[in-house]
């Protein structure tokens, strides 16, 4: 359920993910598998057949259970903290979402075991795009609940895939502030379609995700980090939005620069910590994907 809490936290700001902090926390490849448990066939014909628990047990729903519940907790009691922040301090914060992200994209590489150059070439890619995109200016979409529907099936990749951030992507698609402002106000109107949307995207995702971790596990590892190094761009404590594209600028003087500096290095130092504490907690890997492969 700490985990969770973590994981909510995280799913909450643009350019951090709640699955690069599931992979830091060392539950990542568990999530992914029992996430992809839950389209199998095998497991509704559990049900069908009356066998509730084994059903259960066998979705790890216990596991999932404590997780959401964590991740429902952090966005209700940090959602308005975070909006009244984003509002009135925003280089701060910021520059605790850029050290996050700079160490995150480090612990993810911690997570490849083999073949590094293909890790490499891939986040270099992944990088590319990712700060190509995080240049773009938020566009503007219907406030309808199909937009919001759309928008909770995009954004939730963030559970599913570390180093791709959802609020990152709402805010793209224009829907983070409402959505939100949505959470600190229990809006159905928006919260009913969105959460909706993000049943589907777990569903459509999960089995995909886990697939793809089994079969090119540096690639999509390396992928993952350059997406982190790219959205850097997005998070830097000072820039400017113009028509199509985000522009970064200076400091506007070094008192400021030197306190963003000085939370950024707080903020990666954690990171690391929590990173090396789960690392140490792990069984050994015995194959290229880690402990992905074997928690499938």
């Amino acid at each position: 359920m700490a985990r969770g809490v973590a994981m909510g936290s995280a799913d909450l700001v643009p350019g951090v993910s709640g699955g690069t902090m599931a992979l830091i926390l060392g539950i990542y490849p568990r999530l992914i598998a029992a996430l992809s448990n839950l389209t199998r066939a095998q497991t509704w014909g559990t049900l069908r057949a009356g066998r509730i628990r084994r059903a259960w047990l066998g979705v790890d729903g216990p596991f999932l259970t404590a997780l959401a519940t964590g991740i429902a907790v952090a966005v209700l009691a940090l959602a308005r903290a975070l909006d009244w922040t984003l509002e009135h301090h925003p280089v701060p914060l910021y520059a605790v979402f850029f050290g996050m992200i700079a160490a995150s994209a480090w612990a993810v590489l911690q997570e490849v075991r083999a073949r590094p150059r293909v890790a490499a070439v891939w986040a270099l890619i992944g990088a590319l795009i990712a700060f190509v995109m995080t240049g773009l200016a938020p566009t503007v979409t219907p406030d309808r609940p199909l937009a919001y529907l759309l928008a909770g099936a995009i954004g939730v990749s963030a559970l599913l895939l570390p180093g791709v951030s959802g609020a990152f992507l709402l805010l793209l698609l224009g829907k983070y502030e409402q959505v939100l402002a949505a959470v600190t106000r229990f809006d159905l109107a928006v919260l009913g379609p969105f959460g909706v949307g993000l049943v589907i995207g777990l569903l459509a995702f999960a089995r995909l995700i886990a697939a793809a971790l089994r079969r090119w596990p540096s690639a999509v590892l390396g992928v993952l980090a350059g997406f982190l190094v790219g959205s850097l761009r997005k998070v830097w404590p000072w820039q400017d939005e113009l028509a199509v594209r985000t522009v970064v600028l200076a400091p506007p003087n070094v008192g400021e620069a030197l306190l963003a500096a000085t939370v950024m290095i707080v903020a990666a130092g954690l990171v690391v910590v929590a990173q090396r504490a789960s690392v140490r907690g792990r069984a050994p890997r015995t194959d290229d994907g880690g402990d992905g492969s074997s928690a499938s």
